[in-house]
């Protein structure tokens, strides 16, 4: 390994101590700064909540005192409105009897609205007392808030000019060791070094030979459609189906043979977000705006199509549908036909995800018949869509 030395050396050296350097800054920071902030913040915060504690209990003593006064000044005036009704009362009676009894209940009334004047009169009493000592120990919380604040800006201006003193000490190591380094390299014999350096790094390895070129080779599935594929006509007692030929149409669901011919009823109209390039030749293009009647729609993502006349496969999700288009249209290039409908003559149960079960008797609607003799079919009753067997139906008018 190449060693270090003469220039190099300095600047190696000079990249640790002030990498060092800024590590003992940082602790530093930390243990002295970091460490004191936090705390005078944790004094400051605890006496502030102190603070609205007290101030929160200040005045709801002060309230209290003061419902108090409140309900003494309306009990006096109460009991003294009652000892004048009595007075008045007892100044208009002239029996005897009555008169001698409302003496006696203005005797009553009178002494309940002294007792109730007095007691008026202590509640305001304390209230005035609370009501200097609430000022008083407000003042003393503003004041404890103050000092506390004022040890924060001392303790923060101490910290700060104590941070510009580690910066400086910083600066003043490292424009001392740059001037060093610099100083080392201006007087770099730049022929010495680099006759020092190659004979440092001379090696008697052989060159290694260059990567080869080998590219990995992608197994990619081929898109094409299959061929066109018969159905032997089952016998009556005992249907069979060809599960190789079933199997191989559908693996090849991302697009269908040209011998197809789709139902030109338009189930919905959509909008081309994405550009599409035909991949083979029963393929729609699509431009970007264009509108695009579907005849046809699947599960495996490959919706039939037709646009200006042309009808064709493309991807269901470069396309979005038109809001307004709650009900199937007939395009202006796609005229409607009369739709297809056959009745099951054999029992077939579903052998994949894409077909359709069916049993004798069962009326269905053909949406695409296909030569290869695999049919897409829809369940009148059910509503459920998939392949079957064109040789297990029969056509109705």
């Amino acid at each position: 390994m190449y060693e270090f030395n003469g220039p190099n050396a300095v600047f190696v050296k000079f990249c640790h101590d002030y990498g060092k350097k800024q590590i003992d800054t940082g602790n530093l920071l930390e243990k002295e700064f970091a460490n004191k902030i936090f705390v005078i913040r944790k004094e400051l915060s605890t006496c502030i909540k102190k603070a609205i504690k007290d101030e929160a209990k200040l005045k709801a003593d002060y309230k209290k005192v003061k419902s108090d006064v409140e309900k003494a000044k309306k009990k006096d005036t109460e009991d003294k409105q009652k000892c004048e009704q009595v007075h008045k009362q007892l100044s208009k009676a002239t029996d005897g009897k009555k008169r001698q009894a409302l003496e006696k209940e203005a005797d009553a009334a009178a002494e309940r609205a002294k007792k109730s004047e007095k007691e008026y009169e202590a509640s305001v009493k304390v209230l005035e007392t609370h009501h200097s000592e609430y000022y008083a120990n407000m003042s003393k919380l503003l004041n404890q808030l103050e000092a506390q604040d004022c040890k924060r800006i001392q303790t923060m201006q101490w910290l700060m000019s104590r941070y510009s003193v580690v910066q400086m000490e910083l600066a003043a190591a490292l424009l001392q060791s740059a001037e060093k380094m610099k100083g080392s390299y201006d007087n770099i014999n730049m022929k010495k070094e680099t006759v020092s350096f190659i004979k440092d790094y001379q090696t008697n390895q052989t060159i290694p030979p260059p990567d080869a070129f080998e590219p990995y080779q992608m197994d990619i599935i081929s898109r094409s459609r299959p061929t066109s594929i018969k159905v032997e006509e089952p016998a009556p007692s005992a249907p069979v189906v060809n599960d190789e030929k079933r199997t191989a149409y559908r693996q090849s669901m991302v697009g269908l043979s040209t011998d197809i011919t789709p139902n030109t009823k338009v189930l919905r109209r959509v909008k081309v977000l994405y550009e599409f390039e035909p991949q083979a030749t029963d393929d729609l293009p699509l431009a970007i705006g264009s509108i695009i009647d579907v005849l046809e729609v699947t599960d495996d993502g490959w919706w039939i199509g037709s646009h200006n006349g042309i009808q064709g496969f493309f991807p269901s999700n470069f396309v979005e549908t038109l809001e307004d288009e709650n009900e199937p249209k007939a395009g202006p290039e796609s005229p409607q036909q009369e739709p297809l409908y056959a009745v099951v003559k054999f029992e077939y149960t579903a052998q994949g995800s894409d077909e359709l079960s069916i049993q004798p008797g069962e009326n269905l609607e053909i949406l695409i018949k296909s030569d290869d003799g695999w049919w897409h079919a829809k369940n009148k009753e059910t509503g459920k869509v998939g392949l079957i067997p064109g040789n297990y139906v029969e056509e109705i008018q």
